[in-house]
Order: C-alpha cells, then sequence, then structure tokens
C-alpha cells in the first residue's frame, strides 16, 4: 500500500548521500537531529534529505524507531558497515522490490524500444506526487533519462522488471481467462434461449411443440444443445442443434465430441450460428448450417484449426436458413 507520507519530498538524495545516511544508521541508536547534523556537515558530493530518506527505509521495513531513535532491524544487520558496493546492489534490488510490492510502478507504462534494443520507462510510469522515488531509480542508475523525449531506459536490474512483468501478466491473463468464460457463458446460455424461441416460432403448430428442449442443461457430453423437429410434418425429435453465439467475425469453437456427434448425426445435426449483438432484433434470424461436416469440407472460407473452427473471409453466405 502506498504511503502519502512520501509524497511530500521531490527529492531523496543521490547514491552517496544513501550510503552516508546508511553509514549513519550503522551507529548505534542515532537520533534524527544527529543525523540531521552530520548531514549538514558532510561533504559536498553528498546530497540527502535525511528526513525523506527515513521515511523511506521505515517504508521498507529496513530499519525501526522508538520515535527517538532508529536502528537497523534485525534482518539486515549484514549489511552494516558493509562496502559502498555491496549497498548499492543490495538496496537498489530491495528498493525496487518495494515499488513493486505497494504498486509504485504502471507497469503499462513500460515499454520495448527496438531501435536501442532497450526497454524504456514513461515519465508516468510513477505517479507524479511520487517523482522522488522515479528520481531515486535515477540516483542509483536504474534509470537513465538518455532519450530526447524525456522517457527514461532501464538501465539495470532488469531481470527483476522481467520477473514482476511474468507474475503481472499471469494475474492479468488468468482474470481475463476467467472474466472471458464467464462472459461466453452468459452469452451462450442466451444463444441458446433465443434458438429455443426461434424453433417456436419456426415450428408453431406442431404438435408436440412442447418437446423441443435444451439438453445441454442436464448433458453436457451430448454433442448439441437443443432437440427439435425438422419441419412440420415430423414425428420424432429429428433436428440436433448445435448453438454457437458470437461476437464480431463468425467464429467458434467445435469440439472433437461435437463433431464426433455431426459426423454420426449428419443431415440430422445442425449448427445455429447466433450473432450476440442481433439476438434483440426483431426478424433477426441465425445462420444454420445443415450437415457441418459436409458444409465445411466444401466451403474453404471456413478454416479447422485444431479443435476450431475459425472463419477466414469477413462475410458468409449460407442462403438455405431451413
Amino acid at each position: 500500500m502506498q504511503n502519502v507520507s512520501l509524497s511530500k519530498y521531490t527529492q531523496i538524495g543521490n547514491l552517496d548521500g544513501i550510503y552516508f545516511m546508511w553509514d549513519c544508521l550503522s551507529v548505534n541508536n542515532p537520533t534524527i537531529s544527529s543525523i540531521s547534523i552530520l548531514c549538514q556537515h558532510s561533504k559536498s558530493y553528498i546530497n540527502i534529505n535525511p528526513y525523506a530518506a527515513i521515511t523511506l527505509f521505515k517504508e521498507m521495513s529496513i530499519i525501526a524507531s522508538n520515535d527517538i531513535y532508529y536502528s537497523i532491524n534485525d534482518n539486515f544487520i549484514l549489511y552494516k558497515n558493509c562496502s559502498k558496493d555491496t549497498f548499492v546492489d543490495w538496496f537498489s534490488k530491495s528498493f525496487i522490490q518495494f515499488l513493486f510490492q505497494n504498486s509504485f510502478i504502471d507497469f503499462t507504462k513500460i515499454s520495448y524500444d527496438r531501435e536501442s534494443d532497450k526497454y524504456v520507462f514513461s515519465r508516468t510510469a510513477i505517479s507524479l506526487k511520487f517523482a522522488c522515488l522515479r528520481n531515486l531509480l535515477i540516483s542509483l542508475g536504474i534509470l537513465s533519462k538518455a532519450r530526447a523525449d524525456g522517457q527514461f531506459y532501464i538501465d539495470k536490474y532488469i531481470y527483476l522488471f522481467f520477473d514482476k512483468g511474468k507474475e503481472i501478466s499471469r494475474k492479468m491473463s488468468l482474470q481475463k481467462l476467467l472474466k472471458n468464460l464467464d462472459k461466453q457463458q452468459e452469452q451462450g446460455e442466451k444463444g441458446e434461449k433465443f434458438v429455443i424461441n426461434y424453433e417456436n416460432n419456426r415450428l408453431k403448430g406442431h404438435p408436440r411443440i412442447k418437446d423441443i428442449k435444451q439438453i445441454s442443461q442436464i448433458d453436457v457430453c451430448a454433442g448439441f444443445d437443443i432437440v427439435s423437429f425438422d419441419n412440420l410434418n415430423s414425428d420424432n425429435l429429428d433436428r440436433m442443434i448445435e448453438v454457437k453465439t458470437f461476437e464480431g467475425t463468425p467464429h467458434f469453437y467445435w469440439s472433437s465430441n461435437e463433431r464426433k456427434q455431426a459426423a454420426l448425426i449428419a443431415n440430422h445435426y445442425y449448427i445455429y450460428m447466433v450473432d450476440y449483438s442481433k439476438i434483440k432484433t426483431v426478424g433477426y434470424e441465425p445462420v444454420i448450417i445443415q450437415n457441418p461436416i459436409e458444409y465445411f469440407k466444401n466451403n474453404p472460407q471456413w478454416l479447422l484449426i485444431d479443435d476450431t473452427i475459425k472463419v477466414i473471409l469477413n462475410d458468409i453466405k449460407i442462403n438455405d436458413n431451413e
């Protein structure tokens, strides 16, 4: 969770300043006053805002305090009095992870630049109110401002960005998949109800019209969704209907079991293609494909890819809507 207290600062310090602060904290139980005095008398190349640095260190949970004295947390004692190179490497990695864990970085604002073969970190990848954090990434050498448009290149620890990017991608993919599955299921159910109504209207006057039914609610392995009659003279349920509801370009998933049933039932097997955007349009009729196994063999505008039938042409013309 982002701590707004960090938004009070525009700068935290440069690399030398951060390391100097860490040295100050390595002294037994320093106070903010003693640290501030040391910073005031530090060398000119050291740039540090002790209050901002203390706030950041506390948010990163690398130091603790009792409101007066500060101390390095036990988990990080091994970095006490360490070399500058060791500190910078450890702190840089910890800082990046801190930004990730608290969602300071918007990964949609990181992109690949083909010309430079580098990853570009947008100026808005970190909110402007937390500009001090972006500035610290620059001070640590993680970002470099080498672009004319004011964007930044990621120069160090790119593998950490990769790992986080994969994690986010997996979460987004799973969320998107679940959302799409819910949406497809809802649209599929509405498509099947539409076809039930369509069949009742098509066969109005049939003595057994009440026998038209949606079997997919119980038998999900039947290979079709609805049983109906071919025409008003049919005595038996002789039309097996697989409903395919789609949006945009006509396309659908056709499982191996559905194809098996289509081959067995042949001329009594139908696919009803329902355009979800037209379900509520008065007079709309679905595209009806009889004996789809034979139909798709003779119509090259459809392409069978693994378990998926996909349309290639933008328009499909099937004139016989039986």
